[in-house]
């Protein structure tokens, strides 16, 4: 695979794994209650995907493929991953909208709750993530 079918097969990777994370995080954001947990949900999954394709990437890099397109198909399909499925499952926007609402409605003691689970579940996961890659490599 040369550098432009590479590109090709990446920028279409990206757009159809990017469509299919929307349309899941379409369907999980009507998970809701006291807090918007469809999108926190989203935001746990796609950062922890991030996290797994990114640091199985950094692992594989020279470990299992020799060559340089190897090296190059695997950080294409990290990418779609990372970028096209977990970016398009995880967004900031839905998760501040969602945060608006509930203090829109005077429900701020969710609000801030829903804050606090956003900012810290979803770099857990990417840790969790990136931490499961590692230890499936040894």
């Amino acid at each position: 695979m040369n550098f432009s079918e590479l590109n090709w097969f990446l920028a279409f990777g990206i757009v159809i794994a990017g469509g299919f994370g929307a349309v899941l995080r379409f369907y999980l954001s009507s998970m809701t209650g006291k807090l918007p947990w469809g999108i926190l949900v989203a935001n746990i999954m796609g950062s922890f995907l991030a996290g797994y394709a990114s640091n199985l990437t950094v692992q594989h890099s020279g470990f299992l493929f020799q060559n340089a397109t190897e090296t190059a198909v695997l950080a294409a399909i990290s990418a779609i991953a990372s970028v096209g499925l977990a970016g398009g499952l995880s967004t900031f926007s839905s998760f501040a909208a969602g945060t608006f609402e509930l203090f829109r409605s005077r429900r701020v003691t969710r609000g801030l709750l829903n804050i606090l689970l956003n900012f810290t579940l979803p770099p857990i996961a990417l840790l969790l993530g990136a931490s499961m890659a590692l230890s499936l490599l040894k």
